[in-house]
């Protein structure tokens, strides 16, 4: 359970939502004023070695009050201090991000796009070197197909030289019998 001050004697307590700043400048002259006035309306007894020392441990209480409340104003200024450093960081940060997914996504596009690019060349190639390879085999046929042409015109050539050099020693031998009947004739 949370202790609470008693308003009459140290003035209304500064509300959270206050900063520490008003707070503290605006506390402690009631603080003060109510203290005096209960210094000056405590009735004088026997016992006002107690009061007196009641009165310092409130003054020192008071000025310890005094000092932390200018901590938290000091640590409240820092923290306020460092959450702007750690905004415009952040803000920074964050537009670094931004240029480097739009750098990456710039990346990205232009990378599909030459793999794009180079994929159509590659279909190319490849229907040119079909093209190709249909003319070679083409031409191999031909080739193949003048081949047998000549191996067969190689063979009727040879069949055509055999007739020749046979028709010839028969045209010799026709001769030479022509020649010997002519002499018999003769």
């Amino acid at each position: 359970m949370q202790k609470q001050l008693n308003p009459q004697i140290f003035g209304s307590p500064f509300s959270p939502q206050s900063s520490p700043q008003a707070s503290s400048q605006s506390a402690s002259p009631t603080f003060k004023m109510d203290f005096i006035q209960a210094k000056t309306e405590a009735p004088h007894s026997d016992n006002s070695v107690q009061i007196q020392s009641l009165e310092e441990k409130l003054e020192r209480l008071f000025r310890q009050a005094q000092e932390f409340q200018g901590q938290i104003s000091q640590l409240a200024f820092h923290s306020e201090e460092n959450l702007k450093g750690v905004r415009v960081k952040s803000d920074r940060l964050q537009q670094k991000v931004l240029q480097v997914e739009q750098k990456q996504d710039s990346l990205v596009i232009e990378t599909s796009q030459k793999i794009h690019f180079l994929q159509q060349k590659h279909i190319e190639q490849k229907k040119l070197e079909e093209n190709i390879q249909n003319l070679i085999d083409r031409q191999n046929n031909l080739l193949k197909g003048y081949e047998v042409r000549m191996a067969q015109m190689q063979k009727i050539l040879a069949e055509k030289e055999a007739q020749l050099i046979s028709t010839m020693a028969a045209l010799n031998e026709t001769k030479a019998d022509v020649q010997r009947i002519k002499k018999g004739y003769l």
